[in-house]
């Protein structure tokens, strides 16, 4: 069996030092999934209003179909990154099926993200 040479040997100062960065690297990983989702929710929730009140209203009451088209990519663009940013953020911070249920449901509500945004992803 051959030894690394002894300049690859790391001291006891460094091997503790690279495991401090790791950590804080981490750490801060985690905080951003954290504020990419509490952004996305917030931006979701938004696309979703402006579907429900402004675009399908257009559409319905007035025949005029020009925004539902791109609010209606748009929020679902916005949806599927909510419901993966939720995934991530659920197994980067170990969080119970409960609480994924619960972020899931609200998505498929009415202001439902600004209040996961508020009370769940803090």
């Amino acid at each position: 069996m051959r030894f690394p040479p002894f300049f690859l040997k790391k001291t006891h100062w460094e091997s503790e030092r690279s495991s401090k960065i790791a950590c804080q690297i981490i750490k801060i990983l985690k905080e951003k999934v954290l504020a990419q989702l509490r952004l996305v929710a917030i931006l979701e929730g938004i696309s979703y209003l402006a579907l429900l009140f402004i675009a399908m209203p257009m559409k319905y009451l007035f025949a005029d179909l020009r925004l539902m088209q791109p609010v209606g990519m748009l929020h679902g663009l916005l949806f599927v990154l909510y419901v993966l940013l939720l995934l991530v953020a659920s197994l980067q911070n170990k969080w119970g099926i409960g609480l994924i249920f619960k972020g899931f449901v609200l998505s498929l509500l009415p202001f439902g993200t600004f209040y996961a945004e508020k009370k769940l992803f803090r």
